[in-house]
């Protein structure tokens, strides 16, 4: 429990000192505590693109998770275009067999015939799950709509280890090494 606060105690600093208010800075610390004493749930009913196939979505990996999770206020398009950029956390996840990677699309109801077919087209080559319901965001009240908070690696309990994009800074990258590091 020190080690998680001590790393969520870092976020806070940089997160911190990229911000230019004080009023921001206290709002972005107070969010951050609060999220990392939440439990993240995964739910069951979301679907997977799987290079051309659509499926269940079954998580049954007990690993701790990265999670990227892209909602309706995100481009879609724009965030299939990039999946690429997450390989090096994939590759870690895998060489340490520590995490699994989760990529969550959450798009308007009016995109997502148009998600699935680019994600086909993509033929990425992980799973990409789709939750066309916001089962994730109701099975997570606590998430902050603050996409900055959308991606976390949380333990195999469900709690919050770091938040933030770790390709986001070479800052950022290290205090999720350490994270990664600290996962049994």
């Amino acid at each position: 429990m020190r080690l998680r606060l001590n790393i969520i105690t870092e976020l806070l600093i940089i997160t911190a000192l990229c911000s230019t208010s004080c009023g921001q800075i206290n709002q972005v610390k107070r969010v951050m505590r609060e999220f990392s004493n939440t439990t993240i749930v995964v739910p069951k009913g979301m679907m997977m693109v799987d290079g051309q196939s659509l499926k269940p979505f079954k998580d049954t990996s007990l690993k701790a998770k990265l999670i990227f999770y892209f909602d309706e206020s995100s481009c879609s398009s724009c965030q299939v275009a990039h999946l690429s950029d997450l390989l090096n956390l994939y590759e870690i996840g895998d060489k340490s067999g520590k995490y699994e990677v989760l990529i969550i699309f959450s798009p308007p109801h009016e995109d997502l015939s148009g998600l699935i077919e680019e994600l086909k087209l993509r033929d990425f080559e992980h799973p990409v799950i789709v939750d066309s319901n916001k089962e994730f965001e109701i099975g997570n009240p606590s998430m902050p709509s603050d996409n900055r908070f959308h991606t976390y690696l949380i333990d195999e309990k469900g709690l919050p280890l770091f938040i933030g994009n770790p390709n986001g800074s070479e800052e950022l990258y290290g205090l999720f090494m350490k994270a990664v590091s600290r996962l049994k």
